[in-house]
């Protein structure tokens, strides 16, 4: 038995069966209930739509006539684990204004929303943290002005956040500073 995994899909095979009508293949998350079955004309399944990070077991038994009541014993299980969810790509920052500024990425249709979190550099609390992200881009605000900050994306591929690629390298912005204070006391020499 063996597994051959892509993103979040599998090509699961084994060696052929003399005589085999189809297969019985059965795959689930592992230590879940229920199971997902298939009945492969061949010794070769592809499987698509996987949650990426999780492991899967899976067995199979040959059938060798099509109404399966002459069949081998299933195998015993067998692993895989789907690949990471995938990181976010092309980070970037615009509509840099005194109190936020806008961090875009890339789409990815296999990602189900994105996540960011912020803090002023040098410093070691992340003070912005924004969730379930549904697009390709979102304004961090409450900003202060004149200040370096860096800010972090990830993509999360369960409504749950189970599975969650790691945290981008961080990108690095300064807001403009506050200019909208007028001069005071000014006078005049002769």
């Amino acid at each position: 038995l063996s597994s051959s995994v892509s993103g979040n899909s599998v090509t699961l095979s084994w060696d052929p069966v003399s005589g085999a009508f189809n297969y019985t293949l059965k795959i689930r998350p592992l230590g879940s209930g229920s199971w997902s079955t298939y009945n492969p004309p061949s010794n070769t399944k592809t499987i698509t739509g996987l949650i990426y990070g999780l492991t899967y077991e899976w067995q199979v038994l040959s059938n060798c006539n099509n109404s399966g009541t002459n069949s081998s014993v299933y195998t015993s299980p067998v692993t895989f684990t789907a690949d990471p969810c995938p990181d976010v790509q092309n980070i970037g920052v615009t509509d840099i204004q005194t109190d936020r500024a806008k961090i875009t990425w890339s789409n990815n249709t296999a990602v189900d929303h994105y996540e960011i979190r912020a803090r002023e550099v040098g410093t070691t609390t992340w003070t912005k943290f924004i969730q379930n992200i549904y697009g390709t881009n979102r304004t961090i605000t409450g900003l202060s002005s004149g200040v370096t900050y860096e800010a972090q994306v990830r993509s999360a591929c369960t409504v749950d956040t189970s599975s969650v690629s790691a945290w981008s390298s961080s990108i690095t912005f300064t807001t403009l500073i506050d200019c909208s204070t007028k001069p005071s006391n000014i006078t005049t020499s002769n």
